[in-house]
């Protein structure tokens, strides 16, 4: 870079040049000339692309990160440079990705008569509705998992929404307890209400948070939330062990259910202490 005027001024970090198009698709969301549901699509994407980027791009400057690669981009910026950049930038868009879907596309889905609505706004016939549902389709294929000293943080899939729940200490104890619920990726996590005059929907997890007692019965439940993993899913490929490029892919694709965790997203409603005994 020396022998080039300029120097390191004359490039962009390709990292966050990719942030910097994400943005763009952003803005085409919150564009208000657009048709409302391509609105909603270029949300969707910028969502898809973010998973991407950081089961990817993020993961791969992890790796140079604990290899100890401490060499600059030809912007001048090193691994971990980038990754504080990154952080930064990616936690804005997510803001404002949810500002946009919370203050703008819902409501304007809403005039046009698609609602995405909660169980507790629920009149009681939908809600009855609803825990029909929960009893029949949802409960027999979930599987509560407490977490202690004997039963280790469960292998949750990647990119699943997953429920944490904290529960009142039991008699004898002082200490409170983890349980975590990953919500079924089987079924649609829209479900829609049965009989309303209008296309409405309840989020697959609030239905399943509105039933603490089926799944822990006799439990006081003092908090919930919930958060979602993304996994490493960069592809290493070591083609030198004589199996074939196919075969390698194959292995490395198996490998990533167990991959590390590269970012965790949790609901702003969750305390701190619930945060820091997830990470």
């Amino acid at each position: 870079m020396a022998d080039i005027p300029g120097g390191s001024k004359l490039f962009f970090n390709r990292e966050l040049s990719w942030l910097a198009f994400n943005e763009r698709v952003l803005e085409e969301a919150a564009n208000a000339a657009n048709p409302l549901l391509e609105r909603v699509k270029f949300a969707t994407i910028v969502a898809s692309n973010l998973d991407e980027f950081f089961m990817v791009r993020v993961a791969a400057l992890k790796h140079a990160v604990q290899h100890g690669d401490e060499r600059p981009d030809p912007s001048d910026m090193t691994p971990v440079d980038q990754l504080a950049a990154i952080s930064d930038r990616a936690h804005v868009m997510v803001m404002s990705l949810e500002r946009l879907i919370m203050g703008a596309l819902l409501p304007a889905m809403a005039e046009h008569g698609v609602l995405l609505t909660t169980v507790a706004a629920l009149d009681h016939v939908a809600r009855a509705a609803i825990a029909a549902y929960f009893r029949d389709e949802v409960l027999p294929v979930l599987t509560p998992l407490a977490i202690d000293v004997a039963r280790p943080f469960p292998m949750l899939s990647s990119l699943s929404v997953n429920l944490a729940f904290v529960l009142a200490p039991q008699s004898g104890t002082g200490d409170r307890r983890l349980a975590i619920v990953q919500v079924p990726l089987k079924l649609p996590r829209l479900v829609r209400i049965a009989g309303a005059p209008t296309p409405t929907f309840v989020l697959l997890d609030e239905i399943v948070r509105a039933e603490p007692e089926a799944l822990f019965p006799g439990q006081t439940l003092l908090e919930s939330a919930a958060f979602r993993l993304t996994r490493d899913s960069e592809l290493e490929l070591d083609t030198e062990g004589g199996e074939s490029y196919v075969e390698a892919v194959e292995q490395v694709v198996r490998q990533r259910r167990r991959s590390a965790v590269i970012r965790m997203e949790i609901e702003n409603s969750a305390s701190g202490e619930l945060r820091d005994w997830l990470a």
